[in-house]
Formats: C-alpha cells, structure tokens, sequence
C-alpha cells in the first residue's frame, strides 16, 4: 500500500495547505485569489489534469507526477477541449519517453486526450478516448480504414503525420546500428508533440532556438527559454480572442516566453509560464514591489511568501479591496 508524503513539499502538502488556509480564513480574496486547489493521486501524486488560476481565468493543463507541465491544455472558452480534458494520453507518452522510448508513436488530441485511431508498430486499433482502452480488431496500418474510429479527414492515408514521420524514420536508424554495435548514430535536433505535430520550440542548425507553429512555420525568433507565450499567442489571434498578455522583448532573445509582469489597464500582475495568474492584482505604481517567485512559493504552500508577494503594499494597492470595501 503506497502511503501520501507528508512532507512540506508535493500536491497532497499543497492540497492540505489550500484547504487549511481556506477554512481558517487565511486566504484574502482581495490577494490570494490566484491560489488554486491541486488534484492529488491516491499515492499523492499530481494528477493528470491540473487546473490552475483564479476561478474566473482557469487554463487546465496535463501534469508529470510532480506538477510539472506536459504536452496538453485547454482554456474555459475552449469549450468542448476544456469539458472532456483528462490527459491521460499524454502522461502515458510522458510515461514512456521517461522509460528510454526512442520514438512513441500514440496520438494525442491538443487537450491530452486519447486520439480514437492509434497505431503502434504497424498495427493499428481504436481506443476509448476517455481511458484510452483498446476495443475491437488490430489491424496492419494499411487497413486501417476499416476500422470502425477511422477518420479519413483527421487521419489520412498515413497513420504518422509529417513531424513524426521525420523523428520516428530517424530513431529506427539509430535502433538499427545500435544492434550492430555502433552506439553513436546521427544526431537529430528535431522534437515533436505528442499529436504528431512539430513542437513549438526548436533548434535549428545555426545553432539559435526559435518559435514554431505545428507547422513548422516560425512564429517569433529568436526564443531563449520556450515558447508557450509565442504559441498562446498565435492561439488567440486564430481563435480572434482579445488578450493584454504580452511576451518578452525581442532584444531580450526571449521572444517565446511570458513578460513575469504583465500589463491589464491601470493594474499589474505576475504571470507563470503557462500564462497562467500566479499572484494578485495591483495598481501600476506597485509594479516594483511585485515579487514573483513569492507567488510560487505562495500557491506551493509557504504562507510567509503570501505576504510578500507585493511588499510592502498596503491594502490600498489591491483593485479588488478597495471595490470590496
């Protein structure tokens, strides 16, 4: 029987702390609304889905065991991806890079969820997306067509699509001359998301990282450090839905990642690399008393850091005080 740690780290610490600072009033809404409740496993591990933020700005996204962020989100107004999300694909595809797996070739939807039609090893099969259980024949890929999950649009007439295609030819190369003895195959920079795509940050062969959409078309350069903001951004001017959020300055070669202060009106705010709030809203002449990792700290249970989060700053300098007053 696997026991939770009780240590003063992990999700059930932070669970608990959550709830203990709620029930004995801890929490200020006025300032700690960005604090968010994890979902914890029976042997205290993160659970797939995590939702994160205030109730009003959640973003739910797909968690290794210990919180750490995967392949996989959804934000509320994306409706139909934010009510199925359960990630379980895409723990599973992080589960198996972690084993040594040179080339995974399940397909994940953008929410981490099973896709219908999965294909391993030149046989294919339909799966339950909710759990990603096998039903029904396993069929050679090139009748996969006759499979009751086939989608001729989604699919096509390859299982793999153009990015794995690439990195899955190459890893059976290296396999290859491994079992010939030769342990230094040819290298590859080229990475992948779980759904087939090109993944958004890339090295290229001039030795500078840049931005991509699953297309493979660069959409910021150069990037230092990751490009979710890049691609959030993208996200919003497709799905024509206006935000403040800014990433950083080109001259900084951060292009990619979230600006760790962001800009609303009159009001400023710390932002996590998931473009998630993580700290409370105050007025712009506050900015320099902003201490983001003190956020973090906060939402991972040290109640000291909640209370330097923007220090000093009477309650005069919280939006949500002065209305609630």
């Amino acid at each position: 029987m696997c026991v939770p740690d009780n240590a003063s780290v992990g999700c059930v610490y932070v669970q608990r702390r959550y709830d203990d600072d709620l029930n004995n009033g801890v929490i200020k809404q006025y300032r700690d609304d960005y604090r968010w409740r994890p979902e914890c496993t029976l042997d205290g591990q993160y659970a797939e889905k995590q939702c994160k933020g205030p109730y009003t700005e959640k973003r739910c996204l797909c968690a290794d065991p210990s919180g750490g962020t995967i392949y996989g989100k959804a934000f509320r107004w994306q409706t139909d991806l934010y009510d199925t999300m359960n990630c379980k694909c895409s723990r599973r595809v992080w589960e198996m890079t972690q084993a040594g797996a040179s080339s995974v070739t399940l397909h994940c939807q953008e929410n981490g969820n099973y896709e219908a039609l999965q294909c391993e090893d030149g046989w294919c099969y339909c799966v339950i997306p909710d759990t990603g259980v096998p039903y029904g024949a396993f069929l050679p890929e090139n009748a996969m067509e006759l499979l009751p999950c086939y989608n001729g649009t989604m699919t096509g007439v390859m299982y793999l699509r153009r990015c794995e295609s690439e990195h899955h030819a190459h890893a059976r190369i290296v396999d290859r001359m491994h079992d010939k003895g030769v342990l230094q195959g040819p290298s590859s920079v080229l990475s992948c998301d779980p759904d087939g795509s090109y993944s958004a940050y890339q090295y290229d062969l001039d030795g500078l990282y840049r931005c991509y959409d699953k297309y493979n078309n660069v959409i910021e350069q150069p990037a230092g450090g990751g490009c979710n903001c890049a691609r959030d951004q993208k996200l919003y001017q497709e799905s024509h839905v206006i935000t403040t959020l800014t990433c950083e300055t080109l001259d900084e070669a951060l292009a990619g990642v979230y600006l760790p202060i962001q800009s609303r009106g009159d009001t400023v705010f710390c932002v996590d690399q998931d473009g998630v709030r993580a700290g409370p809203i105050v007025y712009a002449p506050y900015r320099g008393y902003l201490h983001c990792d003190k956020g973090t700290d906060c939402q991972n249970g040290n109640y000291t850091a909640c209370e330097q989060v923007c220090d000093p700053c009477p309650t005069s300098a919280y939006p949500a005080y002065t209305v609630n007053q």
